[in-house]
């Protein structure tokens, strides 16, 4: 059994990045603390992001994609939240004044892979209360079928991560796998 550790700083004001600026064709970027064959981590991407790929253009951004440095096993959740801030975000001007321009990168969120089981697991959503005081940051489990709805509700603006956490998180529904232990958790 392998302990992760997933402990978060209490707050992450660096994560607040964004502002003024349109998130609509940002992906979420998808982490791992666990190794992946090639094989897998692209049967994991390709089914976050089938209903998207499907009610879209084929030239449309991907909903989940994983950035040039995604693998981060043996390491701590720290390290993937250190990444995250220091991620390109792939901004692009825009020259029609509406906003500064466009991110490509979803600032505020990502997604960790802490299970090699995570059909059955689910995965880590980590992000920061933009809207509350001092960015606090916060994690939850999430099923992977629920991906969809959750992502382009926040992809759009329709919802806020922490409303996605009332009704996708696992913990709260009682069917997270994994045993927890303060800020760890313990996988088989």
């Amino acid at each position: 059994m392998a302990n992760l550790n997933l402990t978060l700083p209490a707050t992450c004001p660096a994560l607040h990045q964004g502002d003024d600026t349109n998130w609509s064709n940002a992906s979420f970027a998808l982490y791992t603390l666990v190794t992946l064959t090639p094989s897998d981590l692209d049967t994991l991407t390709t089914t976050l992001s089938h209903e998207w790929k499907q009610t879209t253009t084929s030239g449309a951004t991907s909903l989940v994609r994983t950035p040039p440095l995604h693998n981060y096993a043996g390491q701590n959740l720290q390290a993937i939240v250190q990444a995250h801030i220091e991620l390109d975000k792939e901004f692009v001007p825009r020259e029609d004044g509406s906003q500064r321009g466009d991110l490509h990168w979803f600032p505020t969120a990502f997604l960790v892979v802490t299970s090699r089981e995570w059909k059955e697991r689910g995965l880590l959503f980590v992000y920061v209360d933009t809207g509350l005081e001092n960015c606090p940051l916060e994690r939850f489990w999430f099923a992977v079928d629920d991906a969809y709805g959750m992502l382009v509700g926040l992809r759009v603006g329709e919802v806020t991560p922490a409303r996605c956490r009332e009704f996708f998180d696992l913990e709260v529904k009682g069917e997270i796998g994994g045993e927890r232990v303060g800020g760890k958790v313990g996988l088989s």
